[in-house]
């Protein structure tokens, strides 16, 4: 079954190394979907879109692991 991280780069500078969404014991947080990341973003941030691709334009990347 494929899983979905969330991540970002500092600053939105990409030689910067990404940050991760970390569950609370400071793990990977995985996702099933890009849907369900996208559903739990949307229940923790206001997101500028709902689209996967148009979210790296802000600095937020949502990718299958692996």
């Amino acid at each position: 079954m494929p899983s979905y991280t969330i991540s970002r780069h500092p600053e939105g500078i990409t030689l910067n190394r990404r940050e991760y969404i970390l569950d609370e014991n400071d793990e990977l947080m995985l996702f099933d979907t890009a849907d369900k990341a996208m559903d739990y973003l949307s229940e923790h941030m206001d997101l500028p879109s709902r689209d996967v691709s148009e979210l790296e334009d802000y600095n937020i990347l949502i990718e299958k692991e692996g």
